[in-house]
C-alpha cells in the first residue's frame, strides 16, 4: 500500500517513474505545535476574502463591465472630429500650351490639393440603440456584482468547511491517541497475566491486534491532522 501510494504521489507531482524521492516523517513537535493552533474565524475569513484569487478575478470582471457601461454612455454625447487630406495626380498624356508633355513633378505640384473638415455629430435620435446598450451593460454590471457575492459565499463556505475539518481532525487525533494509550496499557497488563499463566495465547493475540489497530488509526489521524492544517495554511498565506 505504501509503495502504491508513493507511485500515485509521483504521478500527481509529474515526476518520471524512474525518479526517486524520500518522504520526511512527521515530527512530533510539529503535531504539538499544530494542536496549539487556535483559528479566529472572522479574522481568517477577512484575510482570505481580501486575497483570494477567485474573488479578485470576479472584481476585475465587474470593473471591466463598469467601464463598458461608461463606454455605452459615451454614445449619448456629441462627437467632434477633424479630418484632413492631401492629394495630387499625374496624367502621362497631359500637354502644355505648346504641345509638349508636362513632366511628372510639375504635374504633381500643379494638381496638389488640400482639404480639411470639422464634423460635429449630435445623437438626437438613434432608434433607441444607445439607450438599449446602456441598459444591457447595466444588467451585465448587476450580474457581475452578484457574481462577486456568489464567489465570496463559495469561498466562505469552503473555508468554513476546511476549518471544521481541521477542528474535527484535532478531536479525532486526541481520541485516537487516548484509545491507543489505553490499548497499550491494556496490552501490557494482559502480557503480564499471560506470563503468569492467567490468560491464553488467543487473548494475548487479540489484545495485540487491538493495540495495532488503535495505533494504525492514531497514525492516520495524525497524518490527516497535518494535511488539514496544511490546507488551511496554504489558503491563508
Amino acid at each position: 500500500d505504501s509503495l502504491y501510494a508513493k507511485e500515485e504521489l509521483k504521478q500527481l507531482m509529474g515526476l518520471n517513474f524512474r525518479d526517486e524521492f524520500d518522504i520526511t516523517p512527521l515530527d512530533s513537535s510539529a503535531i504539538t505545535e499544530i494542536m496549539s493552533v487556535q483559528i479566529v474565524v472572522p479574522e481568517m475569513l477577512e484575510k482570505i476574502l481580501a486575497r483570494h484569487p477567485a474573488i479578485g478575478e470576479a472584481r476585475m470582471d465587474a470593473e471591466a463591465v463598469r467601464m463598458a457601461v461608461s463606454v455605452a454612455k459615451s454614445y449619448l454625447y456629441p462627437t467632434l472630429s477633424l479630418k484632413g487630406s492631401l492629394s495630387s495626380n499625374y496624367n502621362i498624356g497631359e500637354k502644355g500650351t505648346n504641345g509638349e508633355k508636362i513632366p511628372l513633378y510639375p504635374q504633381l505640384d500643379n494638381n496638389f490639393g488640400q482639404n480639411i473638415s470639422l464634423i460635429i455629430q449630435v445623437p438626437i435620435f438613434s432608434q433607441m440603440r444607445n439607450a438599449g446598450k446602456i441598459k444591457k451593460e447595466k444588467i451585465n454590471l448587476n450580474n457581475a456584482t452578484l457574481q462577486i457575492k456568489e464567489t465570496e459565499n463559495i469561498v466562505v463556505k469552503n473555508t468554513m468547511q476546511l476549518i471544521n475539518d481541521f477542528n474535527a481532525a484535532k478531536q479525532k487525533y486526541i481520541a485516537t491517541l487516548s484509545a491507543w494509550q489505553q490499548n497499550e496499557l491494556s496490552y501490557d497488563i494482559i502480557t503480564e497475566k499471560y506470563k503468569l499463566g492467567m490468560l491464553s495465547s488467543l487473548e494475548l493475540i487479540t489484545s495485540k491486534d487491538l493495540l495495532y489497530s488503535s495505533l494504525s488509526k492514531h497514525l492516520q489521524a495524525r497524518i490527516d491532522l497535518f494535511f488539514k492544517y496544511k490546507l488551511i495554511q496554504l489558503l491563508s498565506e
